[in-house]
Protein backbone atom coordinates (compact mmCIF):
# COMPACT_ATOMS: atom_id res chain seq x y z
CA UNK A 1 0.00 0.00 0.00
CA UNK A 2 1.54 3.55 -0.76
CA UNK A 3 2.11 5.69 1.54
CA UNK A 4 -0.05 8.74 1.56
CA UNK A 5 1.58 11.88 2.30
CA UNK A 6 -0.70 15.24 3.95
CA UNK A 7 0.14 17.90 2.90
CA UNK A 8 2.07 20.43 4.94
CA UNK A 9 -0.55 23.15 4.62
CA UNK A 10 -3.25 20.61 6.46
CA UNK A 11 -0.81 19.24 9.08
CA UNK A 12 0.63 22.30 10.51
CA UNK A 13 -2.47 24.19 10.49
CA UNK A 14 -4.67 24.45 13.85
CA UNK A 15 -8.20 22.70 14.28
CA UNK A 16 -10.71 24.06 14.66
CA UNK A 17 -13.06 22.50 17.29
CA UNK A 18 -15.84 25.19 17.25
CA UNK A 19 -16.98 24.24 14.24
CA UNK A 20 -18.15 20.83 15.23
CA UNK A 21 -21.78 19.56 15.28
CA UNK A 22 -21.26 18.34 18.78
CA UNK A 23 -21.27 21.63 20.16
CA UNK A 24 -25.40 21.81 19.32
CA UNK A 25 -25.96 18.71 21.35
CA UNK A 26 -28.43 19.68 24.30
CA UNK A 27 -28.45 17.70 27.82
CA UNK A 28 -30.96 15.16 28.29
CA UNK A 29 -33.90 16.59 30.00
CA UNK A 30 -35.51 15.34 33.30
CA UNK A 31 -38.80 12.72 33.52
CA UNK A 32 -42.10 14.44 32.52
CA UNK A 33 -44.57 14.57 35.42
CA UNK A 34 -47.58 12.90 34.27
CA UNK A 35 -50.69 13.97 37.20
CA UNK A 36 -52.63 11.67 38.90
CA UNK A 37 -56.26 12.57 37.52
CA UNK A 38 -57.80 11.40 40.77
CA UNK A 39 -55.93 13.76 42.88
CA UNK A 40 -58.21 16.71 42.43
CA UNK A 41 -61.40 14.25 44.28
CA UNK A 42 -60.94 15.25 47.53
CA UNK A 43 -60.61 18.77 47.23
CA UNK A 44 -63.82 18.45 45.07
CA UNK A 45 -65.67 15.91 47.68
CA UNK A 46 -64.86 18.92 50.43
CA UNK A 47 -66.51 21.43 47.84
CA UNK A 48 -69.45 19.29 47.41
CA UNK A 49 -70.36 18.90 51.06
CA UNK A 50 -69.63 22.67 51.64
CA UNK A 51 -71.66 23.37 49.05
CA UNK A 52 -74.99 21.20 50.59
CA UNK A 53 -73.99 22.36 54.04
CA UNK A 54 -74.72 26.17 52.58
CA UNK A 55 -77.83 25.10 51.08
CA UNK A 56 -79.05 23.29 53.87
CA UNK A 57 -78.24 25.56 56.33
CA UNK A 58 -79.82 28.43 54.22
CA UNK A 59 -83.40 26.04 54.45
CA UNK A 60 -83.01 25.96 57.92
CA UNK A 61 -83.14 29.53 58.50
CA UNK A 62 -85.74 30.40 56.58
CA UNK A 63 -87.76 27.70 58.05
CA UNK A 64 -86.79 28.91 61.44
CA UNK A 65 -87.15 32.59 60.29
CA UNK A 66 -90.67 31.98 58.94
CA UNK A 67 -91.77 29.68 61.48
CA UNK A 68 -93.75 31.49 64.49
CA UNK A 69 -94.10 30.35 67.86
CA UNK A 70 -97.42 28.35 68.26
CA UNK A 71 -100.02 30.49 70.72
CA UNK A 72 -101.32 29.36 74.00
CA UNK A 73 -104.61 28.88 72.68
CA UNK A 74 -103.50 26.81 69.79
CA UNK A 75 -101.90 24.49 71.74
CA UNK A 76 -104.74 23.84 73.87
CA UNK A 77 -107.03 23.48 71.15
CA UNK A 78 -104.38 20.83 69.65
CA UNK A 79 -104.48 18.80 72.97
CA UNK A 80 -108.49 18.79 73.27
CA UNK A 81 -108.23 17.56 69.60
CA UNK A 82 -106.34 14.90 70.39
CA UNK A 83 -108.12 14.20 73.69
CA UNK A 84 -111.84 13.62 71.32
CA UNK A 85 -109.62 9.74 70.09
CA UNK A 86 -110.32 9.06 73.89
CA UNK A 87 -113.98 10.09 74.28
CA UNK A 88 -114.81 6.11 75.25
CA UNK A 89 -115.82 5.19 78.37
CA UNK A 90 -113.26 2.64 78.56
CA UNK A 91 -110.83 5.49 78.11
CA UNK A 92 -112.12 7.72 80.29
CA UNK A 93 -109.82 8.54 82.72
CA UNK A 94 -107.69 9.58 80.03
CA UNK A 95 -109.54 11.60 78.37
CA UNK A 96 -110.38 13.37 81.25
CA UNK A 97 -106.86 14.17 82.66
CA UNK A 98 -105.61 15.31 78.66
CA UNK A 99 -108.67 17.87 78.90
CA UNK A 100 -107.68 18.86 81.93
CA UNK A 101 -104.20 18.74 81.39
CA UNK A 102 -104.93 21.28 78.35
CA UNK A 103 -107.37 23.86 80.18
CA UNK A 104 -104.40 23.90 82.56
CA UNK A 105 -101.68 24.71 80.66
CA UNK A 106 -103.35 27.34 79.36
CA UNK A 107 -104.55 29.26 82.14
CA UNK A 108 -100.57 28.89 83.03
CA UNK A 109 -99.46 30.60 79.91
CA UNK A 110 -102.41 32.33 78.94
CA UNK A 111 -102.68 34.20 82.26
CA UNK A 112 -99.23 33.66 83.51
CA UNK A 113 -100.76 31.71 86.77
CA UNK A 114 -99.13 28.50 87.37
CA UNK A 115 -101.87 25.76 87.83
CA UNK A 116 -100.15 22.30 86.67
CA UNK A 117 -98.40 22.08 89.74
CA UNK A 118 -101.29 23.11 92.21
CA UNK A 119 -104.49 21.40 93.30
CA UNK A 120 -107.70 23.08 92.29
CA UNK A 121 -108.54 24.34 95.71
CA UNK A 122 -104.84 26.36 95.37
CA UNK A 123 -105.51 26.87 91.92
CA UNK A 124 -108.64 29.01 93.07
CA UNK A 125 -107.12 30.86 95.69
CA UNK A 126 -104.57 32.21 93.40
CA UNK A 127 -107.08 33.15 90.90
CA UNK A 128 -109.09 35.03 93.45
CA UNK A 129 -105.79 36.85 93.85
CA UNK A 130 -105.14 37.28 90.58
CA UNK A 131 -105.36 41.42 90.14
CA UNK A 132 -106.54 40.61 86.22
CA UNK A 133 -110.84 40.69 86.04
CA UNK A 134 -110.22 38.44 82.90
CA UNK A 135 -109.66 34.83 84.69
CA UNK A 136 -111.73 36.00 88.16
CA UNK A 137 -114.63 36.11 85.19
CA UNK A 138 -114.85 32.50 84.90
CA UNK A 139 -113.86 31.61 88.55
CA UNK A 140 -116.78 30.04 89.12
CA UNK A 141 -116.68 28.01 86.16
CA UNK A 142 -113.35 26.96 86.15
CA UNK A 143 -114.26 25.48 89.60
CA UNK A 144 -116.86 23.58 88.91
CA UNK A 145 -115.21 22.12 85.96
CA UNK A 146 -111.49 21.34 87.29
CA UNK A 147 -113.43 19.53 90.10
CA UNK A 148 -115.15 17.74 88.18
CA UNK A 149 -111.86 16.64 86.44
CA UNK A 150 -110.92 15.81 89.81
CA UNK A 151 -113.88 13.28 90.11
CA UNK A 152 -112.88 11.66 87.10
CA UNK A 153 -109.34 11.48 87.81
CA UNK A 154 -109.41 10.78 91.52
CA UNK A 155 -112.71 9.36 92.68
CA UNK A 156 -112.87 7.25 89.46
CA UNK A 157 -116.44 8.58 88.68
CA UNK A 158 -117.50 7.11 85.49
CA UNK A 159 -118.46 9.41 82.59
CA UNK A 160 -120.66 9.12 79.92
CA UNK A 161 -120.04 9.74 76.19
CA UNK A 162 -122.55 12.85 76.56
CA UNK A 163 -120.57 13.64 79.52
CA UNK A 164 -117.28 13.82 78.07
CA UNK A 165 -118.51 15.79 75.09
CA UNK A 166 -120.09 18.39 77.49
CA UNK A 167 -116.84 18.42 79.06
CA UNK A 168 -114.70 18.97 75.69
CA UNK A 169 -117.34 21.27 74.66
CA UNK A 170 -116.97 23.31 77.81
CA UNK A 171 -112.89 23.09 77.58
CA UNK A 172 -113.45 24.56 74.02
CA UNK A 173 -115.65 27.22 74.46
CA UNK A 174 -113.47 28.67 77.35
CA UNK A 175 -110.40 28.92 75.22
CA UNK A 176 -112.16 30.19 72.49
CA UNK A 177 -113.81 32.73 74.66
CA UNK A 178 -110.71 33.46 76.39
CA UNK A 179 -108.12 33.66 73.60
CA UNK A 180 -106.34 37.28 72.55
CA UNK A 181 -108.08 38.64 69.66
CA UNK A 182 -106.34 40.47 66.41
CA UNK A 183 -108.15 43.54 66.57
CA UNK A 184 -106.95 44.07 70.30
CA UNK A 185 -103.18 42.80 69.54
CA UNK A 186 -103.03 45.25 66.34
CA UNK A 187 -104.52 48.02 68.41
CA UNK A 188 -102.04 47.01 71.05
CA UNK A 189 -105.28 47.09 73.23
CA UNK A 190 -105.97 45.13 76.67
CA UNK A 191 -108.77 43.90 77.80
CA UNK A 192 -110.91 46.22 80.23
CA UNK A 193 -110.60 44.99 83.94
CA UNK A 194 -113.51 42.78 83.86
CA UNK A 195 -114.55 41.98 80.69
CA UNK A 196 -113.29 38.71 78.87
CA UNK A 197 -111.98 38.73 74.98
CA UNK A 198 -115.02 37.22 73.11
CA UNK A 199 -116.24 37.15 69.52
CA UNK A 200 -117.63 39.58 67.54
CA UNK A 201 -121.71 38.85 68.09
CA UNK A 202 -121.28 38.33 71.24
CA UNK A 203 -122.32 40.90 73.91
CA UNK A 204 -119.26 41.88 76.45
CA UNK A 205 -121.98 42.92 79.07
CA UNK A 206 -123.65 40.27 81.00
CA UNK A 207 -122.70 36.91 82.20
CA UNK A 208 -120.04 34.85 79.68
CA UNK A 209 -121.37 32.70 77.38
CA UNK A 210 -119.86 29.41 79.03
CA UNK A 211 -121.55 30.34 82.57
CA UNK A 212 -125.19 30.58 80.71
CA UNK A 213 -124.99 27.14 79.68
CA UNK A 214 -123.48 26.20 82.58
CA UNK A 215 -126.24 27.15 84.01
CA UNK A 216 -128.95 25.68 81.82
CA UNK A 217 -127.63 22.33 83.01
CA UNK A 218 -124.89 22.23 80.12
CA UNK A 219 -122.61 20.95 83.48
CA UNK A 220 -121.57 17.39 82.90
CA UNK A 221 -122.42 16.44 86.21
CA UNK A 222 -124.83 17.80 88.52
CA UNK A 223 -123.53 19.58 91.61
CA UNK A 224 -126.57 17.74 93.85
CA UNK A 225 -124.77 13.87 92.38
CA UNK A 226 -123.95 12.22 95.46
CA UNK A 227 -120.71 9.95 93.97
CA UNK A 228 -120.23 6.15 95.68
CA UNK A 229 -117.34 6.29 98.03
CA UNK A 230 -115.13 3.26 97.86
CA UNK A 231 -115.58 -0.43 99.72
CA UNK A 232 -113.17 1.16 102.40
CA UNK A 233 -114.98 4.61 102.56
CA UNK A 234 -118.14 5.42 104.29
CA UNK A 235 -118.22 8.92 103.19
CA UNK A 236 -120.10 10.71 99.98
CA UNK A 237 -118.31 12.74 97.81
CA UNK A 238 -120.12 15.28 96.43
CA UNK A 239 -119.52 16.25 93.02
CA UNK A 240 -118.65 20.04 92.51
CA UNK A 241 -118.32 20.49 95.81
CA UNK A 242 -116.05 23.23 97.51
Amino acid sequence: MANQTVPQSAAAGPLDVGASPIGDIRDIRGPLHIPDPLAWLPYSAVGLVLLLASIWFWKWFRRQRNQREKLPFELALEQLERAKAFMKPETALRFSVMVSDAVRKYIDNRFKIEVTRHTTEEFMRRVAAEPSGEIKVYGDLLNGFLGHCDLAKFARYALSVKQMEEMLQSALHFVDATRPRPEDQKAGRKVEEGEPAVDKGMARKGPPLMTMWWGKGLGFISKKTAVPAGPEQHTAVAAGGR
